[in-house]
């Protein structure tokens, strides 16, 4: 052991996934985060535990499928050990394994797929975050971004991501989340005992979407 690391057993676990896997994995977040950076990439953060027998079988099962290793050549694949790296599984709230994560080349994250789940979801799961954090698809992240914000009840974080989302129109492939957004956004005004501007603009929720399933909900907010 090296301060409550093991360096060789990792070094040979790491020989072990290149000859397991084509997908090129990386095992330090920070300097993986450098290159995302550089390479306007985003970063495909995976945990797992040696032994595990889902994430055995979730590896088996899915990392050797062609399309999605494709697709994970898109990003900045990185293999975290939840049990040797406790300290990541803090930071992203790691609570179980298998779980993938999406970061931004700022390490925040985007979305996650937690759990044992088919190999086709995490191909679509793949596909969508990628379209999420194209150039095209600036505002389909933001959403995913806010919608994970929310999730985590981060609502400070939550008002600027939900701001730039709506700023300058939503296209029409998003058009459907403009109500959630702007509901949530009055809604994490008043989290931050902002009650003033979340007032004012349930009202303008209210006028906006006189028919929305969240009228009674924004009325009596």
């Amino acid at each position: 052991p090296d301060g409550g690391r093991y360096p060789i057993r990792e070094a040979a676990q790491a020989a072990l996934d290149k000859m397991k896997f084509s997908i090129h994995w990386r095992y330090d977040l920070a300097g993986s985060l450098e290159k995302a950076n550089a390479e306007s990439k985003p970063v495909l953060l995976y945990f797992y535990i040696n032994g595990g027998q889902w994430c055995e079988q979730f590896e088996h099962e899915t990392f050797t499928k062609e399309p999605i290793q494709k697709l994970a050549a898109q990003f900045i694949a990185v293999r975290v050990n939840a049990y040797s790296q406790a300290e990541l599984s803090e930071q992203y709230g790691i609570t179980g394994t298998p779980s993938l994560l999406i970061l931004d080349s700022q390490g925040l994250e985007l979305s996650r797929l937690p759990g044992y789940v088919s190999a086709d979801r995490v191909q679509s799961y793949l596909e969508e975050a990628l379209a999420a954090v194209s150039e095209k698809g600036g505002k389909a992240a933001q959403s995913i971004r806010a919608e994970s914000l929310i999730d985590k009840g981060e609502y400070q974080q939550a008002i600027p991501v939900l701001e730039a989302f709506l700023a300058g129109g939503v296209p029409g492939s998003l058009v459907s989340k403009e109500e959630w957004a702007r509901f949530m956004l009055a809604l994490a005004y008043g989290k931050i005992e902002n009650y003033a501007r979340s007032k004012e603009l349930f009202e303008q929720y209210t006028k906006q979407f006189a028919s929305s399933k969240l009228m009674d909900k924004a009325l009596y907010c």
